[in-house]
């Protein structure tokens, strides 16, 4: 009996893949903070040890660069040579 996928009883309610309002809100404000406060980030990573400052920049990478997804990779074997296909 239920609802197909994509479908529902509030007709007034938000769309389909709208992002939250209070989500793009919390990313305005923290790019604003790290707009702000950039010289004393640089300044604060500096004073790291090299191990440390490698381990702050890719936390913050999270934030910033999309993360990758790994993908199946087939292996077809032809006359002793691998032949190895990306689909992406």
């Amino acid at each position: 009996m239920g609802l197909k996928k994509g479908q529902c009883n509030n007709l007034s309610g938000r769309k389909i893949g709208s992002k939250n309002r209070n989500t793009n809100e919390m990313k305005t404000a923290f790019q604003n903070l790290l707009d702000t406060n950039i010289s004393q980030m640089e300044s604060d990573l500096k004073k790291l040890t090299p191990k440390d400052r490698i381990n702050v920049l890719l936390k913050l990478a999270d934030f910033i660069l999309p993360k990758i997804q790994s993908t199946p990779a087939e292996n077809l074997e032809t006359d002793n040579e691998i032949i190895i296909r990306i689909v992406e």
